[in-house]
């Protein structure tokens, strides 16, 4: 959690208050054994699918059943320690959990930022927001303003209510498909549709995490054995973006889809004290630009 929070990851990347409140709730200082054993991607670092998905049954049934209250935990616990724990537990997270949004494993939400002229969508610039947790890949947003540019996105477009936009399952299904296909490829698929042209386009991914003595990708440059590292990736195509910028020292640069558009692609490493300077040094070396921050113990 203080990863996350030394990261700041942006409206760009998966929103960090409901991935803030669903790790607290892995965390045994709160949910005591209830979650236990913890189970972690080997590939990213980060707590594995089936294990954050306990925390939204935990949820999800806690609407349907009556906890044990206090006072019979305590009764069980002189018979049964570790069954005690675990109720107690139980009420902790779900009165944790109350009010609060916690991350989904996938999401959607499209909104009107810019209202046509006329009845119909002509016109009509749409934002849409997808996130993903996927294994092996991290936690990914991908995130869209389209235009819609004819009378066809009602291929898109179900129907729009004020603000808020209900998008068509196939168009969905399409962007779910894409989340983590290269940006400049999504970016032509979703212009080849005809129905709308894309002003911006942006995917932002929180992970991996490298831990001191876990596993690693092969190659990795020598300062990341023994360190924590954490990883805020950000890939960004749009009209807005003036220059073709390339600061991802992991990576290859952006292909822009025309001279018209801009590219961006970035990284920032939050990583053990000890290894700031040797990090900042070897990214400096690839991008000529450094974004590192320490994790304060």
């Amino acid at each position: 959690r203080a990863g996350l929070q030394v990261l700041a990851p942006g409206r760009d990347h998966p929103a960090l208050g409901p991935l803030d409140a669903h790790l607290h709730a892995l965390d045994p200082v709160l949910s005591e054994t209830l979650f236990l054993p913890a189970y972690v991607d080997p590939q990213t670092g980060l707590p594995a699918l089936s294990w954050m998905d306990r925390v939204r049954a935990e949820q999800l049934a806690s609407q349907q059943t009556r906890l044990v209250d206090l006072h019979r935990i305590d009764a069980i616990r002189n018979a049964d320690p570790v069954l005690a724990r675990r109720l107690a537990g139980r009420r902790q997270v779900v009165a944790w959990l109350e009010g609060r949004i916690i991350s989904q494993e996938f999401g959607v939400v499209a909104e009107l930022v810019r209202r046509g002229e006329g009845r119909r969508a002509a016109g009509h610039r749409v934002r849409i927001t997808l996130d993903r947790r996927i294994p092996r890949a991290g936690w990914t947003r991908l995130r869209v303003d389209v235009d819609a540019r004819s009378d066809r996105a009602s291929d898109i477009f179900q129907r729009i209510e004020g603000a808020s936009v209900v998008l068509q399952e196939g168009f969905v299904a399409l962007l779910s498909r894409h989340v983590v296909s290269p940006l400049p490829g999504v970016h032509s698929i979703l212009n080849g549709l005809g129905a709308l042209s894309v002003h911006r386009l942006s995917r932002g991914t929180i992970g991996p995490f490298w831990f001191p003595g876990g596993p690693l990708p092969e190659d990795v440059p020598e300062w990341a054995k023994g360190s924590l590292v954490l990883h805020l990736g950000l890939e960004v195509i749009g009209r807005e973006v003036r220059t073709r910028t390339h600061h991802d020292p992991f990576t290859r640069s952006l292909q822009a889809p025309n001279e018209s558009i801009g590219t961006y692609r970035g990284r920032r490493l939050a990583v053990s004290p000890h290894s700031v300077e040797a990090v900042e040094a070897w990214c400096r070396s690839a991008t000529g630009v450094a974004e590192v921050v320490p994790l304060v113990p």
